[in-house]
């Protein structure tokens, strides 16, 4: 059963439901999940890892509830689609790990991590993210989320982030895991860099068009140089903006919404 859909879910659990003389289920008069924060008492009891979920995709917080709900040590408590309900909502259910979509709106995974530190200091705040940008994932350490896990990240990795957390540790899924967790906490130390700053010249005008599907022999016409040139500065904006293929550019600077930004806007073919 929920309530208010479409913004806070609510389920109420078996154990909070009694059968009335006509079959019917009703809600206990005694404290119910929303009340104890979701079972609360029965998942202290049977020492299940309690998970508040937030998501705004409907179909994917569905997702991730129905596959956390396989794993017999993990029960999701709680749910929303809403980012500003979140500081009150872990407030009142007290879970063991939060789970949060990194494009949640208007506040994002790195903004909700830092509202727990502040406002439920002691909450473990699991980052699912589509990016695998480095700026996100530093992003999110520095403001103290405790792992960071990508659409990209195999299946048991989600499973191993929530244990890890939950034991007061770091962790990080893969692609970003090539590089080790001391060199993102070392990261998140230092301060998000503004990778796009660090780029030269050329390499925004290669992007730039690159973010276009400009193929290199296009982008070498536009720009004067060898299509040979183009795929090396490929290659070091790929390095440097920690992204895996032509697609991670472009989608990079979507994210980052670069277009017209430092130079000329992107041509269309």
């Amino acid at each position: 059963m929920s309530r208010r859909a479409g913004t806070v879910v609510t389920r109420w659990h078996r154990c909070c439901l009694r059968r009335s003389s006509d079959g019917h289920a009703r809600r206990s008069p005694i404290p119910s999940c929303a009340d104890t924060g979701g079972c609360g008492l029965r998942s202290a009891k049977e020492g299940r890892i309690r998970i508040v979920l937030a998501d705004h995709q409907h179909l994917v917080r569905h997702a991730l509830r129905c596959f956390l709900d396989l794993q017999e040590r993990y029960r999701v408590v709680a749910e929303t689609a809403e980012s500003l309900k979140l500081v009150k909502l872990v407030s009142q259910v007290r879970p063991d790990v939060l789970l949060v979509d990194f494009d949640m709106s208007p506040l994002n995974g790195a903004d909700v991590a830092r509202a727990m530190r502040e406002q439920v200091p002691g909450t473990p705040v699991v980052v699912i993210s589509r990016s695998a940008s480095e700026v996100h994932v530093v992003e999110c350490f520095r403001n103290g989320a405790s792992a960071y896990v990508t659409e990209a990240s195999r299946p048991h990795e989600l499973p191993e982030a929530i244990d890890a957390v939950r034991e007061g540790k770091k962790y990080v899924g893969s692609p970003l895991s090539r590089r080790p967790l001391r060199y993102w906490l070392e990261r998140a130390e230092r301060g998000v860099p503004d990778t796009y700053q660090a780029l030269s010249t050329r390499e925004r005008e290669v992007l730039h068009l690159v973010a276009q599907g400009l193929s290199s022999s296009v982008v070498s016409r536009r720009l004067g140089i060898s299509a040979r040139t183009v795929e090396t500065h490929r290659e070091r904006l790929k390095s440097k903006l920690g992204v895996r293929n032509t697609a991670g550019l472009i989608r990079y600077s979507i994210e980052r919404q670069m277009f017209g930004l430092a130079g000329e806007r992107p041509r269309r073919r």
